[in-house]
């Protein structure tokens, strides 16, 4: 029997008809590609394609293309991601020249308006589906610079990681521009906005930070009835379809500390709420309420009782003067005993208040004081065990 004639050295293997095949739909492929990159179509279509000279890479490696044409279509691929990474960036950082919201606290349509801003959802919208979809071209880059942001200051546990982008995701529902995330997922290491600069800043901790995150999530996915011990508080949840969301507002006022009784700096460095929800409700009225996310490692580790006063009564005077209309400590864990009665000495002084205003009422020509009685409710919510995943493996200890 007669044996085939070895090849001869130094000659190539003429490629199959499969591998022709493939090549030749993934170089249209690259071509369709580069021609949407020329017109500035970074949409959906452009997604299928770069997901299509995936799979034909991965084609034409099984069916023994040589490492010469791998090379070139997987450097044509590079490129195509590189650009749409860059239109992302640019789309993204096209609402720099509004307003940033978060760099104090704002009132009423303002929030609103501003936080509708069209470039901001748009790419908020992008975000959300690389960060909730795992094959999807841009998602390991989206993911690996969240971490990245977030770690600035420390590490975070792998099941945070594990949980971080959809957590994010959902964020990014009710914050479009979530204190400038999106922008720093997409510029690796040039931060902007409240909450990406605030974790670069000295003090700030990595797990803190994910908490945020995580908290909001959770406040989306579920409402959180308070634990407040000496009155009723109002619960608290978020509608991503509904409300809106500021990250990082610095609400700077002239209140005196309870422990110096000095007027606070308005440039202080530092801030008494993470998140501000805009609520509007059914009447047209628009209700703000502050946020403080406290998580059990963070807290135990920064928190004095000082600090813990001069917070509460920040708070209180916030209250009184109308920054906020309801206030909520939030912890993955538990707060301590001497957190709950300092958030129910604070809550009397403001129930003594609702109790005590008076009201001018016109009738017949005639002026007198009416005694408005409120509604009864605590406006400082304290709320346990919020946290976007089942089981929190840090959620041992007290938030002091």
């Amino acid at each position: 029997m007669a044996c085939a004639k070895p090849p001869e050295p130094g000659r190539a293997t003429p490629p199959s008809n499969s591998v022709n095949f493939t090549l030749t739909q993934a170089d249209e492929r690259v071509a369709h590609a580069l021609s949407m990159i020329e017109r500035g179509d970074f949409g959906k279509g452009f997604d299928k394609e770069v997901v299509a000279i995936e799979k034909a890479i991965e084609r034409l490696k099984v069916a023994g293309a040589s490492e010469v044409q791998i090379k070139r279509l997987e450097g044509a691929l590079s490129t195509i991601r590189g650009e749409g990474y860059a239109a992302l960036k640019e789309e993204a950082e096209s609402g720099k020249a509004h307003k940033t919201q978060g760099s104090k606290a704002v009132s009423n349509s303002k929030v609103v308006e501003a936080l509708r801003d069209e470039v901001h959802e748009k790419s908020a919208a992008r975000a959300r589906e690389v960060l909730t979809t795992p094959g999807h071209w841009a998602h390991e880059a989206f993911k690996r610079e969240l971490i990245r942001v977030v770690e600035t200051a420390g590490k975070i546990p792998e099941v945070y990681k594990d949980t971080l982008a959809r957590d994010a995701a959902m964020l990014l529902r009710v914050c479009p521009n979530a204190g400038g995330l999106v922008v720093a997922m997409l510029t690796r290491g040039q931060p902007r906005g409240t909450f990406a600069r605030r974790m670069q800043t000295e003090g700030n901790d990595a797990v803190g930070a994910a908490y945020e995150i995580m908290g909001t999530a959770a406040l989306c996915a579920k409402g959180s009835k308070p634990v407040n011990t000496a009155h009723g508080a109002p619960e608290l949840s978020i509608d991503p379809a509904k409300d809106r969301l500021v990250f990082g507002p610095k609400a700077f006022m002239n209140h005196k500390y309870a422990e110096t009784k000095k007027v606070a700096d308005r440039d202080r460095k530092s801030t008494e709420a993470d998140a501000q929800i805009v609520k509007v409700d059914k009447d047209g009225s628009i209700r703000e309420i502050g946020i403080d996310f406290k998580h059990v490692k963070e807290s135990r580790t920064k928190g004095t009782s000082k600090d813990l006063r001069n917070q509460i009564e920040a708070v209180k005077e916030q209250i009184k003067s109308g920054v906020y209309d309801e206030f909520h400590f939030v912890s993955n864990g538990k707060f301590s005993d001497r957190f709950m009665k300092a958030v129910d000495a604070a809550n009397d002084e403001l129930l003594r208040l609702d109790r005590n205003e008076t009201e001018e009422v016109v009738k017949d020509g005639t002026t007198s004081r009416k005694r408005a009685t409120g509604d009864g409710m605590a406006k400082i919510a304290v709320h346990q065990y919020v946290s976007s995943i089942i089981n929190d493996p840090l959620t041992d200890g007290e938030t002091s």
